[in-house]
């Protein structure tokens, strides 16, 4: 992994000083056996350092203007589908009118905590029964059902995760049906419940995928 450990490290540092959140993905390095992981790891957060701090002392009025740019949430449904949406803009509304005083922040925080300890504990304890494109897309789906935010370009990143749910499906007919649930929209919040699907069907049946099920082209069962 060493050249392309490395180019995957940079470009994630660079995508990140754009948007915070992507640096999430230098996390994925520590899915390989490579014996340079932590000099990778080291690379991206070197990089992204250097960046920040050029722009904190090259141009520091543009970049405290950068910091100050990101808004609260502005929309959600089907313009943002994400779980902190749904919790600000449904859900609280219906507590509020239940008189339950409970803040979505909280559960917004709560959810972070156990869902993040159920993804770690998949990787600490049964990742190695599943192929790396498989483990990778299982860490893709959870990156997704964690953001506070999810545009329509947001979700270029979870086609192959969702290619791979399909194909791990054991009958044609849940295939087909899964076909159509991913291209219809059901409710404001549906393809954030495809993301949760899908990630469902890769803990399921993602171990029975091989390991060079990438380079074959998609195949229903029978």
């Amino acid at each position: 992994m060493g050249r392309i450990g490395y180019l995957f490290a940079i470009a994630i540092a660079i995508a990140g000083s754009f948007k915070l959140l992507p640096l999430a993905f230098l996390g994925l390095i520590f899915l390989t056996k490579s014996p340079k992981k932590w000099q990778i790891m080291g690379t991206g957060v070197g990089l992204f350092a250097i960046i920040q701090s050029l722009g904190f002392f090259g141009m520091s009025t543009m970049y405290q203007a950068f910091l100050s740019s990101p808004k609260p949430l502005d929309s959600s449904g089907y313009v943002n589908p994400s779980i902190l949406a749904w919790l600000q803009f449904d859900l609280e509304p219906w507590l509020t009118l239940h008189n339950i005083s409970i803040s979505t922040s909280i559960i917004y925080g709560l959810w972070i905590i156990g869902f993040s300890s159920l993804l770690g504990w998949f990787f600490l304890k049964r990742r190695y029964h599943y192929p790396m494109i498989i483990q990778i897309s299982i860490a893709v789906l959870g990156y997704g059902l964690l953001l506070p935010r999810l545009k329509d370009y947001s979700f270029l990143i979870f086609v192959i995760p969702a290619y791979y749910a399909v194909i791990a499906l054991p009958k044609r007919w849940q295939q087909v049906l899964t076909l159509i649930l991913f291209c219809v929209s059901l409710w404001p919040y549906h393809h954030w419940t495809m993301l949760l699907l899908s990630l469902g069907i890769l803990l399921k049946y993602g171990h029975t995928l091989k390991s060079n099920t990438a380079a074959e082209p998609l195949r229903l069962s029978k």
